[in-house]
């Protein structure tokens, strides 16, 4: 009787995991992947935690987290995601009054599916960190300031071509008219990849990103990480 109802308790505890009303569920840790970080603003009276969360249709999935240390530094695992929240690169293009959006970003294997690292803090509200020496590449950005990203994929890929956003004539834009964003033969293995995104150019109302590989084993990260809607990745 009592291995029965073992028997019972494996099985209960094996249906409720599947469902879409369970708690999150974690992804399978490769002890071989790991990011060691430092926040530049970090300040000593702080008390956090970073998590990484993906979605697939109503379930949340936490796949990892960690503390941080007084100093600012962190170790995090990075796991392999459910199949369930990889996905396929969609083209984006679109025109406006304002401006036109041109994609011709070409992946060598189509059917290649990914992820990307998003990274929050959670102390009082919830905000995204970014890896890089800058947080934002607004109009004060220079060249040479880059920002750096971390990639899921389920096979081998190249990314080539470019990303482009323009503001049309007549329209005055706070800073430059052109954001052209570069895929130089981006290779990406299965498993975890890290890229770089640099602002390699300035000029004639243009403004020039690169993505490219990167292998760094120490990173930089800023708290407050804001979106730019003029370039893209993955």
């Amino acid at each position: 009787m009592k291995n029965y109802l073992s028997l019972v308790l494996i099985i209960l505890f094996s249906v409720l995991s599947c469902s879409k009303t369970s708690n999150p569920i974690e992804g399978t840790i490769d002890p071989a992947k790991e990011i060691k970080g430092q926040f530049s603003d970090w300040d000593s009276s702080y008390k956090d935690s970073l998590f990484w969360r993906a979605y697939s249709d109503t379930v949340e999935y936490v796949l990892t987290s960690t503390k941080i240390s007084s100093t600012g530094s962190f170790n995090l695992a990075l796991p392999v995601p459910p199949i369930e929240t990889l996905r396929n690169y969609t083209i984006y293009e679109s025109e406006g009054s304002a401006f036109k959006i041109t994609d011709s970003v070409q992946f060598s294997e189509p059917d290649a599916k990914f992820l990307s690292l998003s990274l929050a803090h959670f102390q009082r509200v919830s905000m995204l960190v970014r890896c890089g020496d800058n947080n934002y590449f607004g109009k004060d950005s220079e060249i040479g300031n880059y920002q750096i990203h971390y990639y899921y994929f389920d096979r081998p890929c190249i990314l080539t071509g470019y990303y482009k956003f323009e503001f049309k004539e007549g329209y005055e834009p706070e800073y430059d008219r052109y954001f052209l964003t570069k895929y130089k033969n981006v290779q990406f293995n299965k498993g975890w990849n890290q890229i770089i995104i640099e602002l390699t150019d300035i000029g004639n109302e243009t403004r020039i990103f690169e993505v490219s590989n990167s292998s760094r084993i120490e990173t930089e990260w800023r708290f407050n990480a804001l979106l730019n809607q003029f370039t893209r990745l993955p």
